[in-house]
């Protein structure tokens, strides 16, 4: 997901800085402390992994972002 992101944007002319946000509290305070004037984050609310063959239901995935 981030590098989809990451990639589409930077086609678009956009400088981007990914930040490995799983080690800091406050990710929008690290962003801000970087330089960074905008802050997207993104989330996966639903996930529904239907592995089985037999069921026939397919995954089902959303994705949210969020942009400061």
């Amino acid at each position: 997901m981030t590098a989809g992101i990451r990639d589409s944007l930077i086609a678009h002319g956009v400088a981007v800085v990914a930040l490995d946000t799983s080690q800091v509290s406050d990710p929008a305070e690290r962003a801000i402390a970087s330089g960074c004037r905008y802050y997207l984050r993104g989330t996966i609310p639903e996930w529904e992994d239907n592995a089985t063959e037999w069921s026939s239901k397919p995954d089902v995935a959303a994705l949210s972002l969020e942009l400061f």
